[in-house]
């Protein structure tokens, strides 16, 4: 996940597999967005509605999920 922090623009690329959902997490476990049926390796998630503050980001692929940190400025 790149640019982090990032302005609001924010790219997933999942190598070797495709998208299938992408949650953003708030600090308090909140669901604050959800995108589901991406369907390719390589995604823009547009936060730029959201606060500055720090999320965590849950991609689900077919082979399981990730969770990463990031930035919002």
């Amino acid at each position: 996940m790149f640019p982090n922090p990032t302005d609001g623009q924010l790219t997933i690329v999942v190598p070797g597999s495709t998208t299938e959902r992408v949650n953003v997490y708030d600090v308090r476990g909140r669901v604050v967005a959800s995108h589901g049926s991406v369907g390719t390796p390589r995604y823009v998630l547009d936060i730029s509605g959201l606060t500055a503050a720090m999320y965590f980001v849950e991609v689900t692929t077919p082979e399981g999920n990730a969770t990463r940190r990031i930035v919002r400025e």
